[in-house]
């Protein structure tokens, strides 16, 4: 089951395949079924998010209806999504525990992730930043002491902030030391 994703959407990329029969496994179970359990990130945007009539939208949306028109050709039969709604918490559990056939979201590809899901190809790339308002003089880790710095808990850019904030205390502790030394050693 853990390369459902991978499979998937290796399926969907690698295009033009002929199946006589569906193969054993997940693709056999939609093909029985006729469905796909596509579990989304109903907060995610612009990837995966709900839109006013209460449908999934976004780009990752879109490659996943994408995905799924592959495997109807490839499987030679009408598709019904079934979306399942997930969070940054339970989106992993939903592959894992078989509620859904893959994920469509912001999911950061990890060393420990790959321990318990595949991934397909990476389909973004993003780096973590922080956005703060004009004016501010805002421009270094040491000008955000003492302001509070909003992320998604349990992200991996919520990790990246604590981290790069750690680096940088940790790094401005010994610059100091550093500096105090050698004040102290040239009296």
């Amino acid at each position: 089951m853990r390369s459902a994703i991978s499979a998937l959407a290796g399926l969907a990329l690698a295009g033009s395949f002929a199946f006589a029969q569906p193969s054993d496994g997940r693709l056999k179970i939609i093909h029985e079924t006729a469905t796909l359990r596509v579990a989304y990130r109903t907060d995610s945007r612009p990837f995966s998010y709900v839109d006013a009539q209460g449908r999934p939208v976004g780009y990752t949306i879109e490659l996943c209806e994408r995905i799924a028109r592959s495997l109807e050709a490839q499987l030679n039969v009408g598709l019904t999504i079934k979306w399942v709604p997930v969070d940054e918490r339970t989106r992993f559990d939903a592959i894992v525990n078989d509620t859904a056939d893959m994920e469509c979201g912001s999911t950061t590809v990890s060393l420990s992730r790959m321990k318990i899901v595949d991934f397909s190809s990476v389909v973004f790339a993003d780096s973590t930043g922080i956005l703060v308002k004009s004016g501010k003089e805002l421009f270094t880790f040491d000008n955000m002491a003492g302001k509070n710095i909003g992320v998604i808990a349990g992200t991996t850019n919520a990790r990246a902030i604590r981290s790069e904030a750690a680096s940088f205390r940790a790094w401005r502790i010994r610059a100091e030391t550093l500096r105090a030394s050698t004040i102290s050693n040239r009296s």
